[in-house]
């Protein structure tokens, strides 16, 4: 069983392929068999309850596993008829609102560098001690602090730094609910 929470650590355990995990995030969502969400959704609750999968590892299986899977485009998934039958095999112990943000943040030389996933706005954002920056401005920081090099090619700048928050042991996360006007 999966327990819902709002705040935590980095999941401790891994028991489910990336494929299943996918599916265990639709049936947190509360999702039937032709229902739609956008991917941030579901690429939050795993990267926050089951395991610290780098998006590009989450979308590739999202985009693979077209028997689970149909793309409605723009980042919508439809949850498939078989896709359905096959999540029934999870329990999940309570059900999150899709109307939620997602915030992923790490802590290193009293810096704290977190990015939302906020799946209703459809994008990412990346602050540094809580404050909007510029994404390139938070790479170098994180790079200056750290000595090491974030690859910035082929992907959004944002998305690099929940990878690099989501790569170590050392991250923790916070669900905030919210209703849409």
């Amino acid at each position: 069983m999966i327990i819902v929470k709002a705040n935590g650590n980095k999941p401790q355990f891994r028991l489910y392929s990336p494929d299943q995990e996918l599916l265990i995030a639709g049936l947190a969502y509360g999702l039937k068999a032709n229902d739609s969400i956008h991917r941030f959704s579901l690429y939050a609750f795993v990267q926050s309850h089951l395991d610290n999968k780098s998006e590009e590892n989450l979308q590739k299986k999202l985009e693979t596993n077209i028997q689970d899977w149909q793309s409605q485009g723009n980042g919508i998934y439809k949850l498939t008829e078989k896709g359905y039958l096959n999540l029934l095999n999870y329990t999940v112990s309570q059900i999150i609102s899709t109307k939620s943000i997602f915030t992923f943040s790490k802590k290193i030389d009293e810096q704290c560098f977190s990015v939302s996933v906020d799946p209703n706005q459809k994008k990412y954002i990346a602050k540094q001690n809580n404050k909007l920056i510029k994404a390139t401005e938070i790479i170098n920081n994180i790079q200056s602090i750290t000595k090491i090099t974030i690859a910035t090619s082929q992907t959004s700048l944002p998305r690099k730094i929940l990878n690099w928050i989501l790569k170590n042991d050392d991250f923790s996360w916070v669900i905030e609910n919210f209703e849409v006007k």
